[in-house]
């Protein structure tokens, strides 16, 4: 546990948080990570930067090995997870969830990827049900799996640069922005490369306005949405009854590879 603007600074070390049974990291204080040699593995624990406080992981260079990471997780907790570097491998193992970010109501979760590399297997959720955002720039990467832009909070997904995706695992989720009713996902697409994928058998690989608000602008950059030529899924703009999805074009490029495209799926 690091509390009250404590700081583990790993430089040229290995730092292993773990161990039998149900292990938690708890971090309200800061985590530099700043050397090529440098490792913080936490594999066998759920990793939860700004538990009830303010908690920051600055991955400059080296390694994040992890399998679940929260960042903003209990109301009026604020958690900011920055990568200029290095890199994180989420492999999530059992649990459904790698990336959780403004995990309840009242926290407050801030990813920044500008230059590192962020590998993030099992379910993406920005904005579960506090708020929670990703920003993607320079020449950074992100490729994550199932993801949802706003579950029950407020998400918001930003590429400025660098290159993105989900690929979907789950049945019927690939990016999925404004899920629930009562939620607010945006999307913008200001430079760099979005692009959802999907394994056989995902449906709806691109959901805007699924029962929430989903909005997403693409003013530069590229989007692909919808799967792969070879294996094409659906996309819904405003899915189901109360679901409101708005697309808007004002640059760049947007290419749908679907099965179909949908805009207005059910009343209601």
């Amino acid at each position: 546990i690091l509390s009250n603007g404590g700081l583990l600074l790993i430089t040229n070390s290995f730092v292993y948080v773990g161990g039998s049974g149900s292990s938690q990291f708890f971090n309200d204080g800061g985590v530099v990570i700043e050397t090529a040699a440098s490792r913080l593995v936490t594999t066998s624990a759920t990793a939860r930067v700004g538990s009830t406080g303010v908690g920051n992981v600055v991955l400059s260079n080296g390694f994040w090995w992890a399998r679940d990471i929260t960042v903003g997780t209990l109301a009026g907790s604020h958690g900011i997870l920055k990568l200029p570097g290095g890199s994180i491998q989420s492999s999530a193992q059992s649990v459904a969830l790698a990336l959780e970010v403004g995990q309840n109501a009242g926290s407050t979760g801030e990813v920044w990827i500008t230059g590192g590399l962020a590998d993030v297997d099992a379910k993406n959720v920005i904005g579960d049900n506090g708020v929670g955002s990703l920003t993607l720039s320079n020449g950074g990467g992100w490729a994550a799996e199932a993801t949802m832009v706003g579950n029950t909070g407020v998400g918001t997904l930003t590429i400025a640069g660098g290159s993105g995706g989900a690929t979907g695992i789950d049945p019927a989720i690939g990016l999925d922005i404004g899920v629930n009713a009562g939620s607010t996902g945006t999307v913008w697409v200001t430079g760099g490369l979005l692009g959802v994928d999907q394994f056989s058998g995902v449906s709806n690989a691109f959901t805007l306005g699924d029962s929430g608000v989903g909005i997403m602008t693409v003013s530069n950059g590229t989007a692909v949405l919808g799967g792969v030529s070879s294996e094409p899924g659906n996309g819904f703009i405003g899915n189901s009854a109360g679901g409101q999805g708005t697309l808007t074009v004002a640059g760049g490029t947007v290419t749908f590879v679907a099965n179909l495209v949908s805009v207005g799926r059910l009343t209601g």
